[in-house]
């Protein structure tokens, strides 16, 4: 679905004269008009839409702003991307919304995207995780527009007029540590990716939350990594040839904190002849199917944070009230086949 103020931008004339021409006002050229109807008719926009979008003062657009940037994967090789707009998109054309998605990378990337709320080109927008230039949202909470903050870190004192949907992220760790506890492991790594990461910052909290209680939390074991299936490898491949080459000084279970990273690991253990469960257990986080075989790992529910956060969004572009702005939705564990007791127990 396309917009008036997209039909505008790609006619090359205003909004106004867009609804001249919808009007059939004469006071527009003849050659101005043909080029808007043509690019009506090219998107199959059709005038009662455009009509009924200026009428209401209204672009029919929400923007998706991605705050990603990382030097471990660029935006569009980001695993979550197409679900995550899927997941948007379901909601909000149902209701007649357009989306315009774009990455937050740097300043000038900042100024476009307060330009676009501040123009009104959208009628809202999500921002979605937290990058690591820590850009501060708030000119975009002064402009007055309906946000909706997605996994992101908590705002305590957010406006009325925003939203706040994250996982359960700490929880979900918590559970894998407290499943690998049962099985009797007592020597427990985890393998993070870049603690800028909010998630990430919050899964390393759930694991030590666990830990540190019974004693049992060793800064030693506590590797930070980043998102790549290769660099878990290398570096795991180099603690099971190095540090952890002896069997009494390595961890029985290691927890991931993304299945990309549990996948690295996985297959670090196999060069090093060790097999999986039996003389190393492995948790990933995500559980969103795109590893090449089954694993113990923490559902996290992208499909559903996005699609509340679009939900509340939405009502709060139209006016309706929202019962609850802050929302946390619950991550669970999925037992697979790479966890079992460890060979001491």
């Amino acid at each position: 679905m396309i917009n008036s103020y997209e039909i505008a931008r790609l006619a090359g004339v205003s909004q106004s004269t867009v609804s001249r021409v919808l009007n059939n006002a004469s006071n527009v050229r003849p050659e101005t008009a043909e080029r808007v109807w043509r690019v009506i008719r090219e998107h199959g926009f059709t005038p009662n839409a455009l009509a009924r979008s200026l009428a209401k003062q209204r672009a029919d657009a929400i923007g998706i702003f991605f705050f990603y940037r990382s030097t471990s994967m660029p935006l569009e090789g980001h695993i979550w991307m197409d679900l995550i707009v899927r997941s948007c998109r379901s909601v909000a054309e149902a209701k007649g919304f357009m989306l315009a998605v774009e990455s937050i990378d740097t300043n000038e990337d900042m100024e476009r995207a307060l330009a676009t709320v501040r123009q009104h080109r959208v009628d809202g927008a999500i921002f979605y995780g937290n990058g690591p230039q820590g850009f501060d949202l708030t000119p975009f909470m002064e402009a007055g527009t309906p946000l909706a903050m997605v996994n992101r870190r908590r705002l305590p004192d957010a406006p009325k007029h925003v939203v706040q949907v994250s996982a359960a992220n700490a929880d979900g760790a918590y559970a894998a540590i407290e499943h690998l506890y049962s099985l009797g492991h007592r020597r427990i790594a985890i393998m993070t990716g870049e603690l800028w990461r909010h998630s990430v910052e919050e899964r390393l909290t759930g694991y030590r939350r666990l830990l540190e209680p019974l004693g049992l939390f060793d800064p030693s074991l506590v590797i930070e990594g980043d998102q790549r299936e290769m660099r878990a490898y290398q570096t795991t491949l180099s603690l099971l040839q190095g540090p952890w080459k002896e069997p009494q000084r390595r961890p029985t279970a290691i927890f991931a904190t993304t299945d990309r990273v549990a996948t690295g690991i996985f297959v670090a253990a196999a060069r090093a002849g060790l097999r999986v469960p039996e003389d190393l257990s492995i948790v990933g986080f995500d559980h969103q199917g795109y590893t090449s075989f089954p694993l113990t790992s923490v559902y996290f529910p992208v499909a559903e944070i996005c699609q509340t956060g679009m939900e509340r969004l939405v009502r709060l572009i139209e006016g309706q009230p929202v019962r609850k702005r802050e929302v946390v939705v619950p991550c669970r564990l999925v037992i697979g086949p790479t966890t079992a007791p460890p060979r001491q127990a």
